[in-house]
């Protein structure tokens, strides 16, 4: 038995893992990003990466000049809160707004970000579906990718969990993050 703090799946090394842009590296990616005029979407379904995206290409916006910051949105927030809007409306504070689960918003909510946003000169949302704004990209995950992220967590290619991959993504229905939750359970 893997004591939890020994554990390779345990929080703390899921959250450090690094997103990997499939099929782009991260310089075609922020030149994409810049064709849409600093607007754009990452799109897909849960588990798939998208919250990594927007932690991971802050800096890349800091290093550009912008003063990024991250929105998570709560479970079932169709509009922004308050303190939030106050936040959006405040051009001193960010200059680049990142949404993440921009999909929870209503039409209203949405036209209510867009409109206390609209000094921002520039705007990612991570959201299930497209359609919102442009899209930069769509997320999807592989077996392929499973294998490769519990290779990296376990240190090696070499371990029975690795014939598990495939099942453990069916399961979860490609939702990369439950199941290597799953896997916690699994060592």
């Amino acid at each position: 038995m893997v004591r939890a703090c020994d554990n390779p799946f345990r929080t703390e090394r899921l959250e450090a893992i690094e997103f990997r842009p499939q099929g782009l590296d991260w310089d075609r990616l922020m030149a994409r990003l810049e064709a849409l005029s600093w607007r754009a979407a990452v799109v897909g379904g849960e588990g798939r990466g998208k919250t990594s995206l927007l932690e991971q290409i802050m800096p890349r916006l800091v290093v550009r000049g912008f003063r990024p910051w991250l929105v998570r949105l709560a479970f079932g927030e169709s509009k922004p809160s308050s303190a939030t809007l106050a936040r959006l409306t405040d051009e001193r504070s960010a200059d680049f707004l990142l949404i993440d689960s921009a999909e929870q918003l209503s039409p209203r909510g949405w036209q209510t970000v867009q409109f206390a946003a609209k000094h921002a000169r520039g705007m990612i949302i991570a959201t299930h579906r497209a359609g919102m704004l442009p899209t930069l990209m769509m997320h999807e995950t592989s077996v392929v990718l499973l294998r490769e992220l519990i290779a990296e967590l376990l240190e090696t290619d070499d371990h029975p969990l690795m014939d598990e991959a495939g099942r453990l993504f069916v399961r979860h229905e490609g939702n990369i993050r439950h199941a290597l939750l799953e896997c916690y359970d699994l060592i």
